[in-house]
């Protein structure tokens, strides 16, 4: 299988003192059927999973050049590729799937204690500003002997 990737040279700003970058981008992606030797090295090498093999066979045409199929043409054959094998379960489990659930952990974790602190804040703690308890500012124990839980001073004048 030879693959033709054409791609257009971007160049990104060089940073202070450094030389140019470029950066590519894939504008054409097309398979030379007449050039494949059907090796299948292109499959495994492919970093994105983005090569299969199809079952479907029959690439006859009566020109050579018309061996050579774009995505277009390509993307026809989706419906034919099966399906991955399901990974075997006693496998390893790979570092990046590891390292996103760690963070998942981490983060829920930090917003279940979130969670406690303002629940903990809004009224069942003991702080300065809380209703009730040996701080209080007002209630049974204010420190300056009302017993108004209501803002007032006990007679009903507000304080």
């Amino acid at each position: 299988m030879h693959l033709y990737r054409l791609a257009q040279g971007d160049r990104p700003p060089a940073a202070p003192g450094g030389r140019e970058r470029s950066r590519n981008v894939l504008d054409r992606f097309a398979i030379d059927f007449a050039l494949c030797m059907y090796c299948g090295i292109c499959i495994e090498v492919c970093p994105f999973d983005a090569l299969f093999w199809s079952p479907e066979f029959e690439y006859a045409e009566e020109d050579i050049r018309d061996l050579t199929h774009e995505r277009d043409k390509l993307r026809e054959w989706m419906w034919t590729v099966p399906a991955p094998p399901a990974l075997d379960p006693r496998a390893e489990e790979p570092k990046e799937v590891g390292a996103a659930r760690k963070a998942a952990d981490k983060l829920a974790a930090a917003e279940a204690a979130a969670a406690a602190e303002a629940e903990r804040a809004s009224g069942t703690s003991d702080g300065p500003n809380a209703t009730n308890g040996p701080n209080a500012t007002n209630g049974p124990n204010a420190s300056d002997g009302t017993n108004a839980t209501d803002g007032s001073d006990g007679n009903g004048a507000a304080t």
